[in-house]
C-alpha cells in the first residue's frame, strides 16, 4: 500500500530493495486519474512522476 505524508510524498514499503529500470504507475481506487513515470533502482533520488 502507498501512503501520501503531509506534503504530498508518497511512500511504500516494501520486503526487499527494487534492482533494475521500473515503470512506475500511481491511481487511486477510482482511476480517476493516473501518474507515471520511468525509474532505474537503486535510487538516492525521489522518482519523478508526471500525469
Amino acid at each position: 500500500m502507498v501512503t501520501a505524508n503531509a506534503s504530498g510524498v508518497y511512500k511504500i514499503k516494501l520486503d526487499e530493495p527494487l534492482s533494475g529500470p521500473w515503470f512506475i504507475e500511481l491511481t487511486p481506487h477510482d482511476e480517476h486519474w493516473l501518474i507515471q513515470g520511468r525509474m532505474n533502482f537503486p535510487s538516492s533520488t525521489p522518482a519523478p512522476l508526471m500525469n
